[in-house]
């Protein structure tokens, strides 16, 4: 008995006839015949009564023809699971982030390197134009990144996996004189000097905050979230961040830096998840995607 064998006989018992089937096989009838009465031989019953009217599957035939269909459905399950496996050995898969997701980027890459040894990964840390940037000049696949309503329309063709939607918050300095703050209003802002990553989220927050308040003192900004960090805790400059990764940061946990919510300003929601490049979806993609969330509700807890 073997695999063979059990594709000879579903077929057979698909079609109800040896020569369609035998012609659907491509091979001769006569062959396909032999193989069906060896099989019949090694179960010890006929499982079809053959006549000039066809093949008919016997009642206790049914039965074998049903669990043979099952183990075909397996081991073609078994082929494209070792297929997708071969396949995530030999990829390259490449990531970013906003600020805030690089510790869990980190845990991704570490896990994917410990299940596939051989694959290629990279990860970057990118604002969220850069990394549609990168998106739709298929240089990522995929990204996680901030939107809002207006990108949301015009990346319409790609599909958008949200995971939480959140704000902007203000970052204090533990030695900084709103340290005892839980919240800032607009006016006590204002007065601050700030320190800015090169996030287009909060350039914008900026440029609207500007527009209703008047300008504010912005001593740098900088693509380095380590010298903006330093320059809250050691300047006690005020900077601006994403809700959903501002309360992951390391520093943020230690204590190190304070969130603020800032009072009485009306801000767009902004959805966080991942923005997926146009045919970039896939097991090893999705495996991704789920051992992330995985990181991030453990962080969470």
């Amino acid at each position: 008995m073997n695999l063979e064998q059990l594709h000879h006989i579903v077929e057979t018992a698909r079609l109800k006839s040896l020569a369609r089937a035998a012609e659907s096989l491509h091979i001769s009838q006569s062959g396909l015949s032999q193989s069906i009465t060896a099989f019949e031989k090694d179960i010890g019953y006929p499982i079809f009564k053959r006549s000039r009217l066809g093949a008919e599957v016997t009642p206790p035939g049914s039965r074998i023809i049903h669990l043979a269909s099952e183990i075909l459905e397996l081991f073609e399950e078994m082929k494209s699971e070792a297929q997708n496996h071969i396949q995530m050995l030999n990829r390259k898969i490449s990531l970013a982030g906003i600020p805030g997701v690089m510790g869990a980027f980190i845990q991704l890459a570490a896990h994917l390197k410990q299940h596939y040894p051989e694959m290629t990964i990279e990860i970057s840390e990118l604002g969220t134009l850069d990394s549609i940037k990168e998106i739709e000049e298929d240089r990522l696949d995929a990204a996680f990144i901030a939107m809002n309503h207006s990108l949301l329309v015009s990346l319409a063709p790609y599909s958008f996996q949200p995971i939480s939607e959140g704000k902007m918050i203000i970052g204090v300095g533990k030695i900084s004189s709103l340290a005892t703050y839980s919240s800032i209003s607009p006016e006590e802002l204002k007065k601050q000097d700030f320190v800015l990553y090169n996030d287009d989220f909060v350039h914008w927050f900026i440029e609207d905050f500007e527009r209703q308040y008047g300008k504010v003192n912005v001593l740098f900004s900088s693509n380095n979230a380590d010298a903006v960090s330093r320059a809250v805790i050691e300047m006690t400059a005020v900077t601006v961040g994403h809700e959903y990764t501002f309360y992951e940061h390391p520093l943020v946990q230690q204590g190190e830096i304070l969130p603020l919510v800032l009072d009485n300003f009306q801000q767009s929601p902004v959805a966080f998840g991942w923005l997926i490049g146009r045919k970039k979806r896939s097991p090893l993609l999705e495996e991704c995607l789920d051992f992330f969330d995985q990181i991030r509700d453990n962080d969470g807890s």
